[in-house]
């Protein structure tokens, strides 16, 4: 499901969110869901960067690999060719064992 996620003060960048991404978000708790909903789908397109809503943090050891926090569960992200696809959110305890 593609949508275009535009940068303040940047060029635009094209966003897609992955089958599996929106399969396992709506599975999720429905508190925990809404929260991630909002970001997903409305700070984040509103931002100048990525990192700077100061819950996307770039995963150690990758350059383009990016992940958010929500309690026990992580939003996890790459940047490839300007384009952000939104992968996979899970627990913190799986989310490693599959993503990058």
């Amino acid at each position: 499901m593609p949508c275009l996620i535009k940068l303040r003060d940047s060029l635009a960048i094209t966003g897609n969110y992955r089958k599996e991404f929106l399969e396992q978000l709506a599975n999720m708790p429905s508190d925990t869901r809404a929260r991630i909903e909002k970001f997903v789908f409305e700070d984040l397109p509103g931002l100048s960067s990525i990192t700077r809503s100061g819950k996307v943090e770039k995963i150690k050891g990758y350059d383009t690999y990016y992940k958010a926090r929500f309690g026990a569960y992580r939003v996890c992200t790459a940047l490839e060719n300007d384009t952000l696809i939104l992968r996979a959110v899970m627990d913190r305890k799986d989310i490693y064992k599959i993503f990058p």
